[in-house]
Order: structure tokens, then C-alpha cells, then sequence
């Protein structure tokens, strides 16, 4: 009976990768094309609190599966979920890319498990609550435990008025000790163009959300802080936005360089 070679499979299977459906049809057909769909159906993966129970039993019946596990996205919206995660976070040892979506204050058992997930180079962290007795201070602290974030993008709902110059200071030395190239400020604008003033900072790529008058005001000097290292700026305004007056793309580069 003729075979088609590995490779052709390899084809087909992944013209399916967006149909799970599908995959999963393929990987009980045969065992050998397991792998590969596995590959697919695993490499992006979301845990949320209705989710945690199937997740469980899923690891803990077949350990591999968290192998295959590259982009995590995981809620937190209690410590309940956090004690769940802790018990197979251990089998999920490959992960690249995380999103947290925080609902519960930070703190170093948190980051402490969740940098064991694998080797994260692109992070984001959504803290949902804005009465976290840690703070800007205990997300700074949270980003440093992942030692290999290339990518990062922080939202937190922490008024400025909170934010001090501990907290800022805090988080330009996480900044300062990872090895970042791309950075996404989708608010607080000023809070990062005060984080961003050290030199050992060297950020490639800004992806800036502006919502406020103040962010324009910030941005040349923003941009000034990492001239030597930076190679795209993306800014985005939305439509609810205001813009000052008279305030053009060229003036914001003007001031800058």
C-alpha cells in the first residue's frame, strides 16, 4: 500500500491548524500524526475559571500535552485559581509568550510560578484591580522575575496620583535588568517617559495609545530618552482622543531629535 512521506502530512495537518475539529479527527486517526496535532490544538492555550477543571484533568492524564503549550493566557480572579495553576504549572515548562489578566494583588509567589512556566521573551500583565496594597512598585517587581521578556506590555488601573517615585524608580530597574526591544504603553504615558530616563534602557520598537492631552506632552520626551537604540514608533489615537491643537507629527519629532 504506498505511504505518503512525513512531510506531505506535516502539509496537511497544518493547513487544519485553525480547525480543531478537525485535528483532533487526525491525531485519533493515527498515532504517528499525534505529535504534530497535538502541535496545533496545544500551542495556544486559554485558562479561565470555567476552564481550570477540564485543564487539570487534561495535564495531569497526559503530562506531554503541556510541552506543547507555547502562548498561555491565564486569569487570575482568585487565589483559588492561582493554587490550581501551581499544582501542573510544572508541566507547562515551554511557554514564550504569557498574558496574565491579574484580578488578585501581586506579589513574588505569583511571579515566582508563573517566570517557571517557560522561557517567557514576550509578557503582558493586565491588573484588573486598582486597590493592590504593592502597587506600580509590586508590578515592577512582578516583570523582573521573567529575566528573558523581550516584549512587554503593562495595563494596570492604578491612578497616577498613587504612582511615586519609588514606584518609578522601581520599575526603570526592572526595565533596566531585562533585556527589552519592544515596549506597548497603552496609558499612563508620563509614568513610562519618567521610567524610560536610564541610559541602560535600549528599547527598539514603541507602540504608544494616546488618551489624554498629557501623553502628547510626554512623548518628545519619551522619544529623546532612547533616540540612540529606538528603530519603529506606532502611535494610536483613538477617536474618543482629543488632540491639542496645532499638534503635529512633526512637532513631536521636532522636540525630540
Amino acid at each position: 500500500m504506498p505511504r505518503l512521506p512525513p512531510e506531505t502530512i506535516d502539509r496537511i495537518i497544518d493547513f487544519l491548524h485553525d480547525d480543531p475539529d478537525a485535528l483532533q479527527d487526525c491525531g485519533l486517526v493515527c498515532r504517528a500524526w499525534a505529535p504534530t496535532t497535538r502541535y496545533h490544538l496545544f500551542n495556544e492555550v486559554e485558562l479561565r475559571a470555567e476552564e481550570w477543571e477540564l485543564w487539570e484533568r487534561v495535564i495531569f492524564e497526559s503530562p506531554r500535552v503541556g510541552g506543547y503549550v507555547r502562548r498561555l493566557k491565564v486569569w487570575l480572579s482568585s487565589e483559588s485559581d492561582f493554587t490550581r495553576l501551581c499544582a501542573f504549572a510544572p508541566f507547562l515548562d515551554a511557554v514564550i509568550h504569557l498574558r496574565c489578566l491579574l484580578q488578585i494583588p501581586v506579589g513574588p509567589q505569583h511571579a515566582s510560578v508563573l517566570a517557571a512556566l517557560g522561557p517567557v521573551t514576550g509578557l503582558v500583565i493586565v491588573c484588573l484591580t486598582d486597590n493592590d496594597p504593592s502597587g506600580f512598585s509590586g508590578i515592577a517587581r512582578f516583570i523582573l522575575s521573567f529575566r528573558n521578556a523581550q516584549d512587554l506590555l503593562i495595563r494596570c488601573f492604578i491612578p497616577p496620583a498613587q504612582i511615586t517615585d519609588e514606584d518609578i524608580n522601581a520599575m526603570a530597574d526592572a526595565m533596566s535588568n531585562l533585556p527589552l526591544l519592544r515596549l506597548w504603553v497603552p496609558e499612563l504615558c508620563p509614568t513610562y517617559a519618567r521610567c524610560l530616563r536610564r541610559e541602560s534602557i535600549n528599547i527598539q520598537e514603541f507602540n504608544i495609545t494616546t488618551v489624554s492631552v498629557e501623553d502628547w506632552a510626554d512623548l518628545p520626551e519619551l522619544l529623546l530618552s532612547q533616540f540612540l537604540s529606538l528603530k519603529s514608533i506606532n502611535i494610536t489615537v483613538p477617536i474618543v482622543a482629543r488632540v491639542p491643537e496645532g499638534l503635529h507629527s512633526s512637532t513631536i519629532f521636532s522636540h525630540a531629535y
